[in-house]
């Protein structure tokens, strides 16, 4: 779990409760973390005695509206307050530090700085130094540096330093360090060393009572010393004052262009901040990762540090209807480099653009069988055509329309059977077969690009389109259904028969979001009573299917409670529109909007009995579906 992220599409730095930074991405957003995840420790010497920042009482959260984390650190009568930024065009992150003493009496404070880096993702082959040309404490490995730098309010810089040898634990966590070194509050002045490395700085203030002072800290990521000489320009308190007023006088000006909201207030906050934490997950050059918490790799061996075309597809629509259109532009300039010569995307990207890590087989014992989750591909091309029948940009979209989704939707239509999708993986990943996400996901993607194509005057591609999804809508409606409620999914079984997976899950819903059928119909009702009625948990929140048990917290319970599938069952009362629908939606999104941490950070999903954050935090698809819930809000 992460309770600040920040980032400018280059260098994205991610922090704990306490304010430690914990994962450093670079020169791609959720790609390369300089750290492996471990804490960049803080440590405090106050009158003589240590503190690490974790012995401290902790509050994180943003600035205002801007991407500026806020940290405060209590300690009895002292308390820390960091203010963290990143500048828009380099990849430099600036710490202001002001040290409050509330007490009676002065007080003499040295502050320490831990860097536990492992450059390229690995501790091997780093070496740490002291440099004296820019007064930095520099990593290197490659071309990969990371100096850092802690000054005065005079300028005057560190006074202490050591680099030393780190070893790990079998979790690879770091157990012990040059960071120990500090624990008598000095520091042994040793200036290099190689291998698997850390380092800590330190500099002391003495505090007047009842008054303050400040301290300023940079982080910096080049790839060449160079590149580290240029941006240890900044380095100065001056431009550190200067450079927190220019980026929040930015993000002012950046949120101000967000539609206005008649809506409680604590709703607006943490659409505000869902706002600011997309833009922290997303890379300059269009990838919009999944999460930049690398937390849950030291329980799976794997990360959710990827592109997955689905839940960045969402996301693009998401910021295209808060009035933000240059995140899907760029994410669909993302998408035309990665689109096959069939038209379809793969299950997952890293931030690059190279294939991500899979878990789909390559072979099937199936006709025409591709190792992948089709609803991603339809999102995509569905996303596209949404993009302009928002903004009519039709400069900005000729390109992609032809590279992306004239050759998405001619894939999506030619990888049908008996007016149905071709069989592929869900959207939880986990099952083959023809699902009602997927099928719902490409008559929405064929319905669009209809509607688009015609616009373009491609007639006979519009024709195409319109012909394709009607078929789809007709075969939903007439071959998905049972018990007048939708079924989760169509599967072959081991006599090749056709079966049917009646099992509840939260994608019944999606039918009636994607207008294959009026939400006022009555299969729409059934599928979204039945989902409510299974898939409601104990202290609110709906689990994605029953029996889930990815992450499951209890054995007695459905499953867990996520954000995403929460925010879905809204999303239908919203367009069904009658009787205590709005109610029931304005409970689910103040059942989100309570289990947000106070920085407005949302986790993927949650415990079923103690509302604690499980999974990733935060996940970008959470955040992407409470705005699309609160845009329904205000549009209907």
């Amino acid at each position: 779990m992460r309770s600040l992220c920040l980032g400018n599409g280059v260098l994205n730095v991610t922090y704990d409760e306490h304010g430690q930074i914990m994962d450093v991405y670079y020169p791609n957003t959720g790609m390369e973390n300089q750290t492996s995840g471990n804490p960049q420790r803080i440590g405090f010497c106050v009158n003589g005695s240590f503190y690490w920042a974790t012995d401290a009482n902790s509050f994180t959260d943003y600035v205002d509206n801007a991407m500026v984390g806020r940290t405060l650190l209590r300690l009895d009568s002292v308390e820390f307050v960091f203010k963290d930024f990143i500048d828009r065009t380099e990849p430099v992150l600036t710490r202001i530090i002001e040290i409050r003493n509330n007490g009676e009496s002065a007080c003499k404070v040295r502050v320490f700085m831990h860097h536990d880096f492992s450059l390229f993702d690995n501790p091997y082959g780093d070496t740490a130094l002291f440099d004296p040309q820019t007064s930095c404490m520099i990593h290197y490995k490659g071309r990969r540096y990371m100096a850092s730098c802690l000054k005065g309010a005079s300028g005057q810089r560190f006074d202490q330093y050591a680099v030393g040898k780190k070893s790990r634990n079998e979790s690879a966590t770091t157990v012990s360090g040059t960071f120990l070194d500090a624990l008598d509050c000095r520091l042994s002045m040793n200036p290099i060393q190689q291998g698997a490395v850390d380092s800590v700085f330190s500099i002391e203030v003495n505090v007047e009572p009842k008054s303050a002072e400040k301290l300023y800290y940079w982080l910096a990521a080049a790839k060449s010393y160079g590149g580290i000489i240029r941006n240890s320009t900044r380095f100065h308190p001056d431009q550190a004052e200067l450079g927190l007023a220019m980026t929040s006088a930015y993000w002012s000006k950046w949120i101000s262009r967000k539609r206005i909201l008649n809506l409680p207030e604590d709703f607006c906050r943490l659409y505000d901040r869902s706002l600011i934490l997309i833009m922290s997950q997303t890379d300059r050059n269009g990838p919009i990762v999944a999460s930049t918490d690398f937390s849950i790799q030291k329980g799976s061996h794997d990360t959710y540090n990827y592109v997955w075309p689905r839940d960045a597809a969402y996301t693009a629509n998401a910021m295209d209807r808060a009035g933000y259109p240059s995140v899907s532009l760029k994410f669909f300039e993302f998408c035309s480099r990665l689109i096959t010569s069939r038209g379809y995307l793969m299950q997952k990207y890293n931030p690059n653009g190279s294939l991500a890590s899979s878990w789909h087989p390559w072979i099937k014992e199936t006709e025409d069988y591709l190792p992948i989750q089709e609803d991603e591909t339809a999102l995509t091309a569905w996303a596209i055509a949404q993009h302009y029948l928002i903004h009519r940009d039709i400069e900005q979209v000729i390109p992609f329309y032809r590279n992306v989704l004239v050759p998405a939707c001619k894939f999506l239509v030619e990888f049908t059977e008996h007016g149905l999708p071709k069989p592929s993986y869900d959207l939880w990943e986990e099952r083959f077969g023809i699902h009602i996400h997927t099928a719902s996901t490409v008559y929405a993607a064929l319905r669009d690009a209809s509607r688009v194509a015609s616009e373009m005057g491609d007639d006979s591609f519009s024709k195409l389109c319109s012909s394709k999804a009607e078929e789809m809508r007709t075969s939903i409606v007439t071959k998905m259904a049972f018990d007048g409620r939708f079924i989760r999914r169509l599967y072959s079984g081991e006599g090749k028969e056709q079966m049917v997976d009646r099992t509840v899950d939260s994608t019944l819903i999606t039918p009636a979001l994607m207008g294959v059928v009026d939400p006022q119909s009555s299969i729409a009702q059934k599928s979204a009573e039945t989902v409510e009625a299974k898939l409601t948990c104990p202290k609110g929140g709906i689990a994605r299917y029953e029996g889930d048990k990815y992450m499951r917290g209890s054995p007695i319970h459905s499953g867990n409670p996520w954000v995403v599938t929460t925010m879905w069952l809204a999303q239908y009362f919203i367009i069904r529109n009658s009787g205590n629908d709005r109610r029931k939606a304005m409970d689910l999104i103040s059942w989100v909007v309570r289990r947000a941490l106070p920085s407005g950070v949302l986790a993927e999903q949650f415990d079923p009995e103690t509302n604690a954050p499980i999974s990733v935090a935060p996940l970008t698809w959470s955040h992407a579906e409470f705005l699309r819930t609160i845009q329904l809000i205000a549009e209907i």
